[in-house]
């Protein structure tokens, strides 16, 4: 119904529960229970009523941690052109090689031009990935003030590459290098005193 904040509304199969949302830009983020997913297409359905709250723009994201979020489709100018239709949007070859746990869907405008969403239903549709076996045994070694080696053991027979990733805060963590799979070690020489 209007005025729903929960989630489920999206994905509980019922043409006539809907969620609703106001402010745009606005997200939705939806977790895979576990593991992670290697989504092909998504599905949008729009609502038995006012089709001026239909989205007309969005950018569709997937993410490992939550966090860091990649653009997997950005989609503009969409018209649903019943009430309770469904739209399937295909993802590029590119995309369908990545698996993500987390997936968001930014609505940035709708079709009245104003602030507020509605949908029926949100379908994620792909297949579950397993995820490589993280590597184990991760050392810190200083080398010089501002050099550090960081060695870890390779428990991965399907990764792709490493990402390391630096933090000042702990919880702030951004990408310094990306090493092909295989590799054990990785020197970083722009470390500070901290």
């Amino acid at each position: 119904t209007y005025g729903s904040a929960t989630l489920n509304n999206l994905k509980d199969g019922v043409m006539s529960t809907e969620y609703f949302f106001e402010g745009l830009p606005n997200e939705i983020v939806f977790q895979v229970p576990e593991g992670a997913y290697i989504l092909q297409k998504y599905s949008l359905t729009s609502t038995a009523k006012q089709a001026d709250l239909d989205p007309q723009d969005w950018e569709l994201s997937g993410s490992l941690d939550g966090a860091e979020w990649t653009l997997l489709q950005r989609s503009s100018q969409q018209t649903f052109g019943e009430r309770n239709q469904e739209r399937t949007f295909s993802l590029s070859a590119a995309v369908q090689k990545q698996p993500y746990r987390f997936f968001r869907l930014e609505v940035t405008k709708v079709k009245s031009g104003g602030k507020s969403c509605a949908l029926s239903e949100m379908k994620l549709l792909g297949t579950k990935a397993s995820l490589p076996e993280a590597p184990s045994d991760a050392r810190l070694n200083p080398l010089a003030w501002n050099q550090v080696r960081l060695t870890w053991r390779d428990l991965a027979d399907s990764e792709d590459c490493y990402e390391i990733q630096r933090t000042s805060d702990g919880t702030g963590y951004r990408t310094v290098a990306t090493v092909p799979a295989n590799t054990v070690s990785y020197t970083d020489d722009q470390v500070g005193p901290n």
